[in-house]
């Protein structure tokens, strides 16, 4: 899609009650002029929060006209703290990068979120650290869950940051998700595991009303699937898959 396609799509969702718009990928900065679309973003009257999930390869130099368009929080990437580790994952040497710029958003106040996935064969190793900290700090307290999260949190007393888990197979916050997701070619999926429920960019592109876009939207909301099983099962391929959150983004 292009950025004029996105911010028309984010703007009639904005009005339609959406509060809260996160920016992922792919990588979000290897787009070119990325940051007059956030910023264009940012200005939509009734859009409380925009956050932006990224490597951080790319992201250290933007962050403080970021932070000044009311970016708050980033979700950085980043899948192991061992430097040779991060090579053979990801295949690019830039773990020094992430690094500094996780550094530089911590200093400019920004509120860091890790996103880590564990993969069978390639960074197991990295969970050793996760049960060291239990057993260093037995105090460590499940958070109550708020609504519509899809992690269990945790936090140590006297500590700044928490953790959260996302169980690789789980459906358990299906009955409560509000989040919806529009991939890059424009396709609306109401649930990960869905293969896509509606062409948002097709609609554009075919001279659909913005009331004929709010109301094949109302649709899909109201019709999404109960769960991530029923959204597998519904699937127009002939064999049913049963995906893990790491495969999918989640």
């Amino acid at each position: 899609m292009s950025y004029e396609e996105m911010l028309s799509i984010c703007s009639l969702l904005v009005r339609m009650g959406i509060e809260k718009i996160r920016i992922t990928g792919g990588e979000p900065f290897v787009r070119k002029d990325i940051m007059q679309f956030l910023t264009a973003l940012s200005k939509l009257q009734g859009l409380q929060e925009l956050t932006i999930t990224t490597n951080g390869v790319l992201t250290e130099p933007h962050i403080p006209e970021l932070k000044a368009m009311g970016v708050k929080t980033i979700n950085l990437s980043l899948d192991t703290l061992d430097a040779a580790r991060f090579f053979a994952i990801t295949g690019r040497d830039e773990f020094a990068k992430v690094m500094s710029t996780m550094d530089a958003l911590l200093a400019h106040g920004m509120n860091v979120k890790i996103n880590a996935v564990v993969m069978e064969g390639k960074n197991t190793m990295d969970i050793g650290p996760l049960v060291e900290l239990k057993l260093a700090f037995p105090g460590i307290v499940k958070l109550p869950d708020p609504p519509y999260s899809t992690s269990y949190n945790y936090a140590i007393p006297g500590h700044k940051g928490t953790v959260g888990i996302i169980a690789a197979y789980s459906r358990t916050f299906c009955g409560t998700c509000n989040r919806a997701r529009i991939t890059p070619v424009g396709e609306l999926k109401t649930c990960l595991y869905d293969e896509g429920v509606l062409n948002l960019k097709d609609m554009m592109r075919d001279g659909k009303s913005e009331n004929e876009l709010e109301e094949a939207l109302l649709k899909a909301f109201g019709t999404r699937a109960k769960d991530g099983w029923e959204a597998e099962n519904l699937r127009n391929n002939d064999e049913k898959v049963h995906e893990s959150m790491a495969t999918i983004g989640g």
